[in-house]
């Protein structure tokens, strides 16, 4: 039975087990020997002040990248009149963005082993019979060989361009969705995330080539885990949350077919794609018909 509460089809559904498993990837890095990038004291490039205080520290991070996108999902879940189930699985598909883009993040980090802008502050170099030896404190020295590509920019982008897509999927079948009003706030979204990118180079914490690849990474996993759970943003009935197959919504097919034809909106042909976890991932055809029916009448 799909879209259950019982806790075998949660976890067959991967609902927490799957996000959790690329958090254990991610944090399984730290614990990893970072590739030893060969360095010059002579390079500009790493010879900037490792600064004490960050602009966004990591506690900045989580409620920017986890807490707000999740606040925003639930709330407007809640706007849009979804079960608990349906919120549950909706929530879910942020939690796959983000850990999965934490995961593609610090893997590339200690394989590339790129320096920090502040590298050399970190090292406090040494040399001895023309080798240079790093003498400054092993975790400073540790963090500061993992510049590329951002984890701060990474993951509030993949959280906001989520939640964006989320809002704006939701609104497929209504004039809201075409309203430049609607689209400029949306838009807005990516403001926070771009801040933050820019003060990991204003913090010389990164390069701005970290930050824009950090960037694109997270609205990409972000966009592919969105297409894959609800189907194309821009479908006329996108981002209708993972229901039960076996629901009574089908009950009232004819009714509410017949209505939304009688009103001039397309029904789909299909339902949505299946996504790569299970049959939840398959968007339930007939409640995006009821949730269309809701925005036009």
């Amino acid at each position: 039975m799909a879209g259950s509460w019982h806790p075998i089809q949660l976890l067959r559904d991967g609902i927490g087990a799957v996000p959790l498993i690329f958090l254990g990837i991610a944090l399984a890095t730290r614990y990893i020997p970072v590739f030893q990038r060969k360095f010059y004291v002579d390079d500009e490039s790493i010879q900037y002040p490792m600064a004490k205080h960050e602009t966004v520290t990591s506690l900045h991070l989580l409620l920017l990248s986890l807490v707000a996108p999740s606040l925003m999902v639930l709330s407007w879940s809640w706007v849009r009149g979804f079960s608990p189930l349906q919120a549950v699985y909706s929530l879910n598909a942020l939690f796959l963005a983000l850990s999965w883009t934490m995961a593609i993040t610090d893997v590339t980090k200690i394989v590339v082993g790129r320096l920090r802008p502040d590298f050399l502050d970190r090292c406090k170099p040494f040399e001895n019979n023309g080798t240079w030896t790093c003498m400054g404190d092993a975790d400073l020295v540790r963090n500061g060989r993992v510049s590329f590509p951002s984890g701060h920019s990474s993951l509030t982008f993949s959280g906001w361009f989520f939640a964006a897509l989320f809002i704006w999927g939701t609104l497929a079948a209504s004039s809201w969705r075409r309203s430049p009003l609607v689209q400029s706030v949306l838009a807005l979204f990516l403001v926070p995330p771009a801040l933050v990118a820019i003060s990991r180079t204003t913090d010389y914490r990164h390069h701005w080539q970290d930050v824009t690849v950090g960037s694109l990474l997270g609205i990409s996993v972000s966009y592919l885990w969105y297409r894959s759970v609800f189907g194309r943003p821009t479908a006329p009935y996108s981002a209708v949350p993972l229901a039960d197959h076996r629901s009574g919504a089908s009950s009232s097919a004819g009714s509410v077919d017949s209505r939304i034809i009688a009103m001039g909106r397309p029904l789909p042909a299909s339902p949505l794609p299946a996504g790569p976890v299970g049959a939840p991932f398959l968007a339930h055809e007939q409640l995006a018909k009821q949730a269309a029916l809701r925005d036009v009448v």
